[in-house]
């Protein structure tokens, strides 16, 4: 005796979305873009294809958002610096150091011009105290220009001001 051909059932969309651990609608969208769901075996098929097709991941896209954020924030983090005055603009920058460097030269080459001298027939201590005080007066003058706005230079500058005077020994001197 002959058997009628047994008739296949589809599946219902909640079985196909149970087998791929996603919602119901998810799966309507899924087979709105091509996801066949006449079993849940082609829908498995089809879903594992598609991953290795290139579509992004959860993780991936997480990791996008994530990132997204970070930038948003970074973004908003730099002009909020730049309202602060933290940030100024890279030009700005550099015409100051020029201008620093500029001066920085004028005054040194005024020491080599005036230095020689004052410096003719002094021992090595009397040399050194006498660039000391040229060395922290050129930065005195610099500071008095507002070149360096720096509370290090200013506590350098008051230090020297108010310095002491050192004690200086000899220095020995050691036969060849």
């Amino acid at each position: 005796m002959n058997k009628p051909p047994e008739k296949q059932t589809t599946p219902s969309l909640k079985t196909i979305a149970e087998a791929l651990g996603v919602s119901v609608r998810r799966v309507s969208q899924l087979h709105a873009g091509g996801m066949p769901t006449d079993s849940v075996e082609s829908a498995l098929s089809y879903r594992a294809r598609k991953s290795t097709e290139g579509t992004i991941s959860t993780d991936r896209l997480r990791a996008e958002r994530f990132r997204l954020i970070a930038a948003q924030a970074a973004k908003v983090e730099t002009e909020n610096a730049k309202i602060r005055g933290e940030l100024i603009p890279a030009a700005d920058a550099h015409a100051s150091g020029m201008a620093i460097g500029y001066a920085m030269k004028s005054l040194l080459l005024g020491m080599l011009n005036n230095l020689p001298p004052v410096l003719a027939g002094l021992d090595e201590i009397g040399i050194f105290k006498v660039l000391k005080k040229e060395f922290y007066g050129m930065l005195d003058d610099m500071h008095r220009q507002r070149f360096f706005d720096s509370p290090e230079i200013d506590r350098m500058i008051e230090d020297f001001h108010n310095a002491r005077p050192e004690p200086w020994a000899a220095p020995t001197k050691t036969k060849p």
